[in-house]
């Protein structure tokens, strides 16, 4: 059986891109998502 974690973190976040940078900033959040999910103890990483 793992080991279970110590801690737990959940974060939840709600953004707002600028008017007219809205393509611009949804790149830059998925150009995120691969090392994030990489982060050691990363168990989930969404993006909605």
């Amino acid at each position: 059986m793992p080991k279970k974690a110590e801690k737990e973190i959940v974060c939840i976040a709600q953004f707002t891109a600028k008017p007219g940078k809205e393509t611009e900033f949804i790149e830059a959040l998925h150009r995120l998502i691969g090392p994030t999910r990489k982060e050691t103890g990363c168990i989930r990483y969404e993006l909605n």
